[in-house]
């Protein structure tokens, strides 16, 4: 457990600060979030919104299974975990479902093995149907490892069909 996971209490305040936090419902099949019951390959990771700075929080803490060089967590484990945070902030901004059109990343400094982190995600701004995110992944000591920025394009749904919209 993270120092992040262990100062948030079971009904979703954190203890001793001013910050609201509570726990987000998850998808059981994702990457990022799921269960392993029903998918076997799933970070498991719990997903928390702070009401206060209105961004989704992530803590994490890599194992060797997210290896991809010399104890440095592989960047694409990275890119869809900060996709996760940014598209949580936009569910969390509204009910709509809005998909991942565009994602730009910058590695700052690597992320290691066995380390805390937190992926912290935001939405900036919405014009019509797209929504402009952000995010971080930050280390213990609050420094940037990963910077992203994302747009994001409202699906369209009628009569039973699902498509997402062209940008």
């Amino acid at each position: 457990m993270t120092p992040l996971e262990s100062s948030i209490a079971p009904d979703g305040e954190r203890l001793g600060g001013d910050i609201f936090m509570k726990e987000m419902p998850h998808t059981p099949t994702c990457f990022v979030c799921g269960e392993a019951k029903l998918n076997k390959r799933t970070l498991g990771l719990k997903l928390f919104w702070d009401e206060v700075t209105k961004q989704v929080v992530i803590p994490f803490v890599p194992d060797e299974s997210w290896c991809g060089y010399e104890d440095m967590v592989h960047g694409g484990i990275l890119a869809a975990i900060i996709d996760d945070a940014m598209a949580r902030a936009t569910k969390m901004e509204s009910q709509d479902l809005y998909v991942t059109a565009k994602m730009e990343l910058l590695f700052r400094k690597p992320v290691l093995l066995g380390k805390s982190y937190r992926a912290c995600g935001k939405v900036t701004t919405q014009k019509g149907r797209k929504v402009f995110t952000e995010a971080e992944i930050l280390d213990e000591d609050d420094l940037p490892c990963v910077s992203a920025t994302g747009l994001f394009v409202l699906v369209s749904q009628s009569k039973g069909e699902t498509k997402a919209e062209t940008i």
